[in-house]
């Protein structure tokens, strides 16, 4: 028994490139050790890690907050936050004394890259705690995680154009008034979590104020045009309302295609209407320090023919990035021994696709498949099954588990009689190939090859899958764990 418990944890180790699982581990250790100061559970958000001293998201960004949601979530420590469609700026109040949040940053250091992640509380941005840990840049290339946006070469071309962009604050730079505060405010965010869309995704921008105020929304492109894309000739209505959500466009979303890198969303609010808006429809500049100083400004694209009438008594402006990521970025390899049932194995994964709502289309040899959580590819490559695979949910939602259709999923089976025994044999084994397993006869977790858990033994042993390659349905990992714990 204990042979078929070691080999099943060999399975898991063998299905998931080297390169990410490396990575998850150092993702894992850095997330737990930032715990371990707390004396009692805390509910945190995650932040999406940017490039340090901007507010850039890439690819990596995407990977790292995904990884960062997952392991947050077998931590006990922590009560991971659902992501809300619903934000605003709430005045006068901050996070509760049991709550917090992971932020993350990352730099070039020669041939690696450093990342550090905070544990901050939310009450009064106090530190909790900082993690850093080092990724060799050839790592990343292999899993195709670009570190800058494609439009973009170095780090310090970013943060240039950061210092354009720097006379329109960010969400997290605005400052918030106390309750009752006479100032104007605007918040302004994108239908993803990790502002990172893939080609042909769509973008909708959402708006918020303190005031009864108009809007004005400014686009800035991978090019570094700018145009204003809000009011338009088709939707020209940018009344917003105190503590009421905008959602432009009204209907349907901006598609995106490349040229692929980050863009920006700028959104201006006074408390008077804007004149001069039809010139501005059809107006498109360089986005440089000038036209953003204007938009700043509340003198819109055409800086130089400033109004005459007077000011605003209120005005506000803030901003987001996102990027436009490149069609292979982020794609993760799978290689795992072939089935003995092929026809069995296909079966399964084609059930457990169209139970989630997915699509499936494929034999023996080949097919591809895509649900709600991601999509891709899979092939006979000699007695190996070569998976390439992308994730794909991106909303504001739970934190992604590859896939998998309901999180928490979960089973239980008959305790074996020599479990300490198993466990130190399934222990070593994991760890000489690189995975993490922390746990003895009364419970633990483990990660290895994309697959991340924890089980507690009481009356039966139980398991709860946190995360896992996609092209293994559930019920295929339930049978396989089954059947190596010797249970039928």
């Amino acid at each position: 028994m204990k042979r078929r418990l070691s080999v099943f944890f060999f399975f898991l180790a063998g299905i998931f490139t080297v390169s990410a699982q490396e990575i998850d581990a150092k993702v894992k250790k850095a997330v737990d050790d930032l715990a371990i100061r707390l004396n009692r559970p805390i509910e945190v958000s995650i932040e999406t890690p940017t490039i340090d001293g901007s507010d850039s998201p890439t690819a990596l960004s995407r990977y790292l907050a995904n990884k960062a949601n997952v392991f947050a979530a077998s931590n006990k420590l922590y009560r991971v936050k659902t992501a809300s469609s619903t934000r605003g700026i709430n005045l006068g109040r901050t996070g509760g004394s049991d709550t917090g949040k992971i932020t993350g940053t990352y730099t070039v250091l020669g041939d690696s890259v450093e990342v550090t992640f905070n544990l901050v509380s939310s009450s009064d941005n106090t530190l909790l705690g900082s993690q850093a840990f080092v990724i060799p840049k050839a790592e990343l290339d292999k899993l195709g995680l670009a570190i800058v946006p494609a439009n973009f070469r170095t780090e310090q071309e970013v943060k240039k154009q950061e210092e354009i962009l720097a006379p329109i604050a960010t969400a997290a730079q605005a400052s918030v008034p106390l309750s009752g505060s006479k100032d104007l405010l605007i918040d302004v965010w994108p239908n993803s979590e990790t502002r990172t869309y893939y080609d042909g995704e769509e973008l909708c921008i959402n708006l918020w104020a303190s005031h009864d105020c108009y809007v004005k929304v400014y686009h800035i492109d991978a090019e570094k045009k700018t145009q204003m894309i809000f009011p338009n000739r088709l939707d020209n209505d940018n009344f917003l309302r105190a503590n009421t959500e905008m959602l432009i466009p009204r209907n349907g979303g901006f598609r995106l295609h490349a040229p692929f890198g980050q863009e920006t969303i700028v959104a201006y609010a006074q408390d008077t209407q804007f004149t001069n808006l039809e010139n501005e429809m059809v107006q498109i500049v360089d986005a440089n320090g000038s036209a953003i100083a204007g938009i700043a400004g509340g003198r819109g694209l055409s800086i130089q023919a400033r109004e005459q009438n007077s000011p605003p008594s209120l005005s506000a402006s803030a901003r987001f990035t996102f990027t436009i990521l490149e069609p292979s970025a982020g794609e993760e390899i799978f290689s795992y021994p072939k089935p003995a049932n092929m026809t069995e194995t296909v079966q399964s994964l084609r059930s457990e696709i169209v139970r989630q709502g997915g699509s499936f289309n494929g034999n023996e040899r080949e097919g591809s498949f895509s649900s709600a959580g991601a999509r891709g590819t899979y092939r006979l490559s000699g007695n190996n099954i070569i998976v390439t695979l992308r994730e794909q949910r991106n909303a504001q939602s739970q934190p992604s588990t590859r896939g998998l259709g309901d999180r928490g999923f979960r089973f239980s089976f008959a305790k074996p009689p020599d479990l300490p025994g198993a466990v130190r044999t399934v222990k070593n084994g994991i760890s000489q190939k690189g995975g993490s397993f922390n746990g003895d006869e009364r419970g633990g977790n483990f990660q290895a090859s994309g697959i991340a858990g924890e089980y507690n033994v009481a009356d039966q042993v139980h398991v709860n899958i946190l995360e896992k390659p996609f092209i293994i349905s559930n019920s295929l990992i339930e049978r396989e764990v089954k059947n190596f714990f010797g249970v039928r």
